[in-house]
């Protein structure tokens, strides 16, 4: 449930009973998960402890560090978005060997039928590698995509859930 953004009902688990320190997901508890995501201090680290390494830590720093970059883009229902590290926009574009769509598709993206829309997928260098992302649209996400984005680097990709 911590997972899903509502912690009040990890408490409310705890409240009743429920121990966070139990390891029950490959060896991670959800209180050593929880220290690792948005709500580190969820749960009080008990005494012996381990907690998270200094390396984890510091992945979990960076990790709250970049969502919080990209809290101001707003929601985008259904947006599709890839982080690349160690690239720039033009080797993403080059390593999907990527073509430029036509012109009149480029004036109105949103104006494009289904199919034609899925096909545009835009990618910018950041400090660091790029971003790939696809508003209202998987693209980025892909398997093919991917594996052809991640090859000698490393790839993280986020879809935002399209409402109901």
């Amino acid at each position: 449930m911590v997972v899903g953004h509502r912690p009040q009902i990890a408490r409310g688990l705890v409240a009743a009973g429920a121990d966070p320190w139990r390891p029950v997901l490959a060896g991670w508890s959800p209180g050593r998960l929880s220290l690792a995501g948005p709500t580190p201090d969820l749960f009080p680290l008990p005494e012996g402890e381990p907690g998270l390494s200094q390396a984890e830590s510091a992945a979990a720093r960076e990790g709250r560090r970049r969502i919080a970059a990209l809290a101001d883009v707003g929601y985008y229902d259904g947006t599709g978005l890839a982080c690349v590290a160690g690239i720039d926009a033009q080797e993403a574009v080059r390593r999907q060997a990527a073509v430029l769509p036509d012109a009149g598709l480029l004036d109105d993206p949103y104006g494009a039928g289904t199919d034609d829309g899925l096909r545009i997928v835009g990618a910018t260098t950041v400090p660091g590698g790029c971003v790939v992302t696809q508003p209202s649209g998987y693209g980025a996400q892909m398997p093919g995509v991917q594996a052809l984005l991640s090859a000698g680097t490393v790839c993280s990709h986020v879809r935002q859930p399209q409402e109901r």
